[in-house]
């Protein structure tokens, strides 16, 4: 059909209105792509060649969202709300609030007292918590069965007598839970940690099971319907020991999208991931990199490291892969270590310890970058690989010593304690440093403290100076293909283990920012694994009061198979779900960046998670000849090679 003219400046607007919004919220395809400052202004002069953009615009964006869901705007949920309450049920209440809100709900908080009408749309989710049901009036109930059988979306938790009226039967009796399966991902090992006690029931017929306890197959959640509305019901509260939502049911959020349809078609795609190729042997790297795209991860960091005597690894096939699925590749270095084939032809370049033994301490072949033949050769070889391929940055990871992670003073595990440092040191401070490892010297560390600070202290000296040195190895490269350099660093001002136990003194690493152009990227040594989300928040406080700039900061998650959790309520030792979404959310909080490590780690379902819980607010204000898009930075990166594949 045929536009007539005095509709084009409005549908002009519009056509503008959508390229913003949906770039600002980081959509991928949007025409114009580009990267978005605080706020934006887009001039309403310039139309459309084909005024039909602007109802394809809006149809790719209904098509972001999964098939069968259409275009879902931002939903909202009610959470019924006690002032008062016993810490669980506060623990409880604050839970959903913190997992709707990083889902893209827009929640409110209802006071019971005030709470005489549900609400007027029926997709409203109406969250009642067992705190707060288990003190609903006659009148309350009934007016949340009316809601939810007129077509109404709700939640429920724990006991709750109005629950009768859905089908639940109370069978009497309760069951003490611990090992649990979710039927949407069965394959995740889950155990609730407290071993909290459900009371057992009967499910109305024709329910979805989502949980079970695999001991006494008592259904811990399912999704069910009551007249025209849906409704999932969890057996236990989603989280009484803490407001992370993330003790009993990790996969909360899925439940949300298999009930209700997505809180929002927007999803962002700008995550950072280390890949090891050594955990993906004979992988078809095309399909990979297509599945890293599809995931939402937009720059790779890769091993380069991978040289031995019989293999080496294909870079420039790897990039080329890469660059055409639109991801940028940094080189992943971990000095310093080098190559195992460095290591192996150079057994006088090998760090030592404190026994005299080769200093492969953890999983690196560390050299001996005090040894000036060997330092010169590992920055010949960093050299000659940069230069090899079209690169689009360089990562340098943990340029400090390793040590025993139980007890870092063990001496066959103790570095360094190399010829160079033996004889450097001793000239500066009087006395050789192996005998900080002699029972019978004066100079033993557990009688002489006072000796082992001196030597501690100067080992942070040496980490310190690797930074500097690489740093300058590294400008010229750097400024003629405009490269951004990220070093990543443990973080030393919130552990009483990774200074004196690696030699990192991060407030001086942090400063030689002002002295090279670097992005610093902070990861959170193994005690800190288990921690709550908003550990990253805290850590963020601290460095943004230390860095130049906060675009020039961000943070690495780690995600391990091998975490400990006996000591807490996490219910997988891979962070997932929940948790994870808001783990990386807090981290990103700081910039708008954030590195996982590894894309391997992730559980595959938690990809979609990531992307949601990243996905970046925005507003739109119309002026007389502007449109206004107010959003949070996005994740800005000088590179000077651009993947030809990058819209």
């Amino acid at each position: 059909m045929a536009h007539s003219s005095e509709h084009r400046p409005r549908r002009s607007r519009i056509y503008a209105a959508l390229v913003l919004l949906a770039g600002a919220c980081g959509l991928e395809g949007t025409p114009r792509s580009r990267a978005l400052a605080r706020t934006e202004d887009v001039s309403m002069d310039d139309e459309p060649e084909d005024l039909r953009k602007v109802d394809g615009l809006h149809s790719m964006i209904a098509r972001a969202a999964p098939p069968g869901t259409g275009f879902v705007p931002n939903k909202k949920a009610w959470i019924l709300w006690l002032n008062r309450a016993a810490v669980a049920d506060t623990n409880n209440q604050q839970s959903y609030r913190a997992v709707l809100e990083t889902f893209g709900y827009k929640s409110s908080v209802v006071k019971l007292a005030d709470f005489t009408r549900a609400p007027a749309d029926p997709e409203t989710v109406l969250v009642v918590p067992r705190g707060a049901g288990a003190l609903l009036s006659q009148r309350q109930q009934q007016e949340i069965l009316r809601y939810l059988a007129a077509g109404g979306a709700l939640v429920a938790d724990g006991r709750q007598e109005w629950l009768g009226g859905l089908g639940l039967r109370w069978l009497g009796g309760t069951v003490s839970v611990s090992t649990v399966a979710d039927l949407l991902f069965p394959e995740m090992p889950l155990r609730w940690q407290g071993q909290d006690p459900v009371e057992r029931f009967a499910p109305p017929e024709g329910v979805r099971e989502l949980m079970v306890d695999k001991e006494s197959k008592q259904v811990l959640a399912f999704l069910g319907k009551h007249g025209a509305g849906r409704y999932i019901y969890l057996a236990a509260p989603l989280d009484p020991h803490t407001q992370e939502a993330i003790s009993h049911y990790p996969y909360f959020p899925k439940y949300l999208t298999e009930a209700f349809g997505t809180s929002t078609s927007l999803r962002s795609p700008h995550l950072e991931a280390y890949f090891d190729p050594s955990f993906r042997a004979g992988a078809d790297l095309n399909r990979l990199a297509a599945a890293w795209r599809k995931s939402g991860i937009r720059t790779i960091y890769v091993a380069a490291w991978l040289f031995s005597r019989e293999y080496s690894f294909n870079y420039g096939e790897f990039i080329e892969t890469c660059h055409r699925n639109g991801l940028s590749v940094y080189a992943w270095f971990v000095f310093p270590a080098v190559t195992q084939k460095m290591w192996d032809e150079h057994p006088e370049w090998r760090e030592r310890t404190a026994t005299g033994a080769d200093g492969r301490v953890g999983w690196r072949y560390s050299m001996n970058f005090q040894n000036p033949a060997c330092f010169r050769a590992a920055m010949d070889w960093m050299s000659g690989l940069l230069r090899a391929h079209p690169w689009d940055g360089v990562n340098l990871t943990e340029l400090n010593y390793d040590a025993d992670f139980d007890n870092y003073l063990r001496a066959d595990r103790f570095v360094p304690m190399n010829e160079q440092v033996q004889r450097e040191f001793q000239r500066r401070s009087g006395f050789d440093p192996a005998l900080l490892f002699k029972e019978d010297s004066t100079y033993y560390h557990k009688r002489n403290p006072g000796a082992l600070h001196t030597f501690l202290r100067y080992r942070e000296e040496i980490v310190l100076d690797w930074h500097r040195r690489v740093l300058k190895e590294l400008q010229p490269l750097r400024r003629a293909q405009n490269w951004e350099v990220i070093v990543t660093m443990l973080d030393s001002l919130h552990s009483s283990y990774v200074r004196p136990a690696l030699g990192v003194d991060s407030r001086r690493i942090v400063g030689l920012m002002r002295q090279f152009d670097f992005t610093l990227q902070v990861e959170d040594p193994a005690h800190h694994w288990a921690q709550p989300p908003d550990r990253y928040r805290r850590f963020a406080k601290t460095y943004l009061k230390l860095v130049p700039e906060a675009r020039r900061l961000m943070f690495d998650v780690n995600v391990m198979p091998d975490r400990d959790v006996a000591h807490t309520t996490l219910p997988s030792a891979t962070a997932t779900g929940t948790e994870l979404a808001r783990t990386v959310a807090a981290a990103a909080s700081a910039s708008g960046r954030v590195a996982i490590y590894s894309e391997h780690t992730v559980p595959v379902q938690d990809w979609v998670f990531l992307k949601t819980a990243l996905t970046q607010p925005a507003s739109l204000k119309a002026g007389r000849r502007k449109w206004k898009v107010d959003s949070p930075p996005r994740a800005a990166r000088s590179s000077g090679s651009r993947p030809s594949g990058l819209k």
